[in-house]
């Protein structure tokens, strides 16, 4: 048959790959003596012996007697992901879960949680900001990228580089307003009050005689005055 899964002891019903199941053994019957099967694909299982003691064997033509159970098989007993694992095989799904196949046949996973503090900023007090390197390819092994300084305190301004707490140069901004360059960003204050681009209509003059000119003693900011 190429059903996607496998017969089950009832000839009937169709077991969806991944799925376990009971199957009695002829060697050992009895309650509780079921193996444990994993269908693997199609009519393809693998199963463990049941570790019940009181399971017996069955009766042979001499009279009655115990066979042996075989040791529990350790190989092929998880399907993870339409791969199959070996017990104590381990994998990673993307970079979000790392997983082991067990003995009993189930995958055990745990998130993959990166660490966020590195004390980092005790060895290099003159970094102010750390994070993930940018040009690094987060794959599996290699899930937790190395933590570079993003942020050391310097500016640029004007395609100009300055050191934390630098002034920048009223050449650079104008002088309207003071900048400075503080723990890697620009910070800036206005210095002169925003001027109307046409003249005020309460200055005392016709304001097609209003001149923009420098405050009195003040070598940047203007207003409108009249001659």
């Amino acid at each position: 048959c190429a059903c996607a899964g496998c017969l089950a002891p009832d000839g009937a019903t169709l077991i969806p790959i991944g799925q376990k199941f009971k199957l009695v053994s002829e060697e050992r019957r009895g309650e509780g003596c079921e193996d444990t099967c994993l269908c693997l694909g199609p009519n393809l299982h693998h199963c463990v012996p049941s570790d019940n003691p009181n399971c017996k064997g069955a009766q042979s033509s001499k009279g009655a007697s115990s066979t042996p159970r075989a040791p529990p098989l350790q190989a092929a007993t998880c399907l993870h992901n339409s791969v199959l694992l070996t017990v104590g095989n381990k994998t990673f799904d993307g970079c979000e879960t790392f997983c082991e196949c067990q003995s009993t046949g189930e995958m055990v996973c745990a998130p993959i949680e990166c660490p966020k503090d590195f004390a980092l900023e005790y060895l290099y007090p003159d970094c102010y900001a750390w994070g993930p390197d940018p040009s690094a390819v987060i794959a599996p092994p290699n899930c937790c990228p190395e933590q570079v300084c993003i942020n050391n305190g310097t500016c640029v301004y004007e395609s100009q580089l300055f050191q934390n707490f630098d002034p920048i140069p009223t050449s650079l901004t104008g002088c309207e307003k003071r900048c400075s360059c503080e723990f890697g960003y620009i910070q800036c204050a206005t210095i002169c009050e925003s001027v109307p681009k046409t003249p005020p209509k309460d200055l005392p003059c016709p304001g097609k005689f209003a001149k923009l000119t420098l405050k009195k003693g003040d070598d940047c900011c203007k207003e409108w005055t009249c001659p």
